[in-house]
This record gives structure tokens, C-alpha cells and sequence, in this order.
């Protein structure tokens, strides 16, 4: 991503829940790591994708729109970024389109927003680039001033939509038996990270 500058972290495996409807052989693996940029501090993620020709052949890029906040894109492909302060119920989820639109949300607890949570419309933005090819990935950056205080749970996912409307549902681990990205039990990730860099 342009004018990021970033530490390099290992990469980890997601998996498909069963219950998908579409079992793709498409798998994603993210590298995570903290970054500087222009606008300051943050988080920068890639959500690689790999796999057949033939499985990326039948994947749903959504179109390319102006970047800013919407709604509803786990609808189709989509990535991910669930965090929270270890040992807190509060969280943010963070979702990312190769579109250019992203939404981040906060929660008090599971699945019930923060009295203060203005939906996608953010002061600070996150950035997101979708970078085609034999190996695509969504690329984006998370400000440090959406993100809890350390150490973190982190849990990461993924949607990847069939052509045909189908959807297969990727994260670090899946607790029930149906997909639930905010489920913290599935939220595997606690990653030691050097500090965030100073603001230039």
C-alpha cells in the first residue's frame, strides 16, 4: 500500500467452516503487522488468496466504487478484522470490500453496538487496496486510534462469494456449528507486536 511503511509479521491459515455452501479450495492467509504512514500510525493487513485458476475464475469481485464506509459487505467478498482488548467484552469489527468501501463498528459486548457507535462514518479511516493477479490480496491499513489498548484477541475472517451467489465462510478457527465471526472463542490471534511508530 502507498506511503505505508511496515514491519513484516508471519502469515496465518484460515479455515473453511463446513457448514459453507460453497466449499471452495480457495484458501487465504493474512499477515498482520504494525505500520507508519503519512497519517500516522497503524495496523496494515494482507488477506492473500491462493489456490487453482480455475477457484479464482469463479470468485465475485465486487466493482470497483469511490473508497469510504458502507454497510452490509459480508454480503459478498469481504475480509475481515475483529479485536479486542484481552480480557474485555468490548470490541471493534472492521470489514473491508475489494470494492474500496470499508465499515467499522464497536461493541460493548457480542453483537450488541456501542450507544456511541456511529456505524462506518469515522473520524479516523481505514484504507483499503485490492491488488489483482495469480495470488490476489486485500490489502488495507487500520489507524491506531480505532484499535483497544494492548495485548489484543484478535480474530480474522473472510467471505468469498461464488458467482452463482454462494458464500464460504473462512476464519482462524470456527467455534459453533454455524458461521459466527464474533464469537470471541474464535478469535485465536494474540499477536506480539513491537509498538506502534512514533507519528513523524
Amino acid at each position: 500500500m502507498a506511503g505505508v511503511n511496515a514491519l513484516p509479521s508471519p502469515a496465518v491459515a484460515l479455515q473453511i467452516h463446513p457448514a459453507s455452501a460453497w466449499q471452495t479450495a480457495l484458501s487465504v492467509q493474512v499477515t498482520l503487522a504494525v505500520a507508519g504512514s503519512e497519517a500516522g500510525p497503524g495496523l496494515l493487513l494482507s488477506y492473500q488468496l491462493l489456490g487453482p485458476a480455475s477457484e479464482l475464475a469463479c470468485l465475485h469481485i465486487p466493482a470497483a466504487e469511490t473508497p469510504g464506509p458502507a454497510d452490509g459487505l459480508w454480503q459478498s467478498t469481504c475480509f475481515e478484522l475483529f479485536v479486542a482488548r484481552k480480557g474485555q467484552e468490548a470490541y471493534g469489527e472492521f470489514n473491508f470490500s475489494p470494492s474500496g468501501r470499508w465499515a467499522c463498528y464497536a461493541f460493548v459486548r457480542e453483537r450488541e453496538r456501542a450507544p456511541t457507535d456511529n456505524g462506518p462514518q469515522m473520524p479516523d479511516r481505514p484504507r483499503a487496496e485490492w491488488l489483482p493477479g495469480p495470488a490476489p490480496a486485500q490489502q488495507v491499513w487500520v489507524p491506531a486510534a480505532l484499535l483497544p489498548e494492548r495485548p489484543w484477541c484478535v480474530g480474522l475472517s473472510a467471505v468469498l462469494a461464488h458467482r452463482d451467489g454462494r458464500l464460504a465462510y473462512l476464519a482462524l478457527q470456527h467455534p459453533k456449528l454455524q458461521p459466527d465471526f464474533h464469537d470471541c472463542l474464535g478469535w485465536t490471534l494474540q499477536p506480539e507486536l513491537p509498538p506502534f511508530p512514533a507519528r513523524a
